[in-house]
């Protein structure tokens, strides 16, 4: 009978360490979860491809170059056919409008700025053939963004980009602001078109004070902040660039958008 007893409270031990363990890792997966806001995507340590291998500042490790230096290693990390003559003409600290956006990032990611560009060269060299709707022009074997990218027109393609590689905000490592009622994470890549590539319409390097101020209320787009819960960030985390020629005359300036103008001309102006 003890014998008995003995294993009957050998067994209920076990039970117990086994349900209070359950209930341990329960209580861990709980806690490890992210808040709404914030998004589950995180970019590689290093992206695995043997094209091209870039920096790792542009999977964010490590130090961001001096900004006169951003176009040049985002071109070396690209690698662009020698034979085309283009230039990705990247800017750190930009957010490109566009007239169209081809390719939303908000269901496209990739892992650098550079590979961003790789995507609008390859839209721009397929999709203005005549006769390419439908056509492929990117595939991506592995995540983020698995599957075909086909063309959704023809005759035109991408010639701008922008690139969200996260902020330093604590808290919003992998998301991007915009004056948007969307999140923005890391990874998105936009695939645009741009017409005036002198002066492109485009924010940056940073944001007026009077906007960071303002109530959001009366900014362009009230920003809920269960879209973005922290304060308007100073300067623009976004990456951009105009594909064209090496020698082509770009980023001569930028166009202000006109609802910062609006904003600006308001009664929280001038900016």
């Amino acid at each position: 009978m003890a014998r008995r007893l003995c294993v009957c409270a050998s067994l209920a031990a076990v039970l117990i360490a086994a349900v209070l363990l359950t209930s341990r890792r329960r209580r861990a997966k709980n806690v490890a979860k992210l808040p709404p806001a914030t998004s589950t995507y995180r970019a590689p340590a290093l992206l695995d491809t043997a094209k091209y291998a870039p920096e790792p500042w542009l999977l964010g490790v490590g130090t961001r170059p001096p900004r006169e230096d951003f176009a040049t290693m985002v071109d070396r990390a690209a690698a662009l056919p020698e034979a085309e003559g283009l230039s990705c003409h990247a800017r750190d600290g930009y957010d490109l409008a566009g007239d169209v956006a081809f390719v939303w990032g908000l269901n496209f990611h990739v892992h650098s700025a550079a590979e961003c560009c790789r995507a609008c060269v390859a839209h721009r060299r397929e999709c203005a053939r005549p006769g390419s709707r439908g056509a492929v022009f990117w595939q991506a074997a592995r995540m983020p963004s698995r599957g075909a990218r086909r063309c959704s027109a023809e005759g035109c393609g991408c010639n701008a980009w922008t690139f969200c590689p996260g902020s330093r905000i604590r808290g919003a490592l992998d998301r991007c602001f915009s004056f948007s009622s969307r999140n923005h994470t890391r990874g998105e890549c936009w695939l645009k078109h741009e017409h005036n590539k002198s002066m492109p319409v485009a924010m940056g390097p940073t944001l007026p004070e009077p906007m960071r101020r303002a109530p959001r209320r009366d900014l362009p787009l009230a920003i809920e902040e269960s879209v973005w819960p922290w304060s308007i960030p100073k300067r623009i985390s976004w990456q951009a660039g105009l594909v064209d020629a090496r020698d082509a005359k770009v980023w001569q300036g930028t166009t202000v958008p006109d609802w910062q103008v609006r904003f600006c001309q308001s009664k929280h102006g001038p900016c």
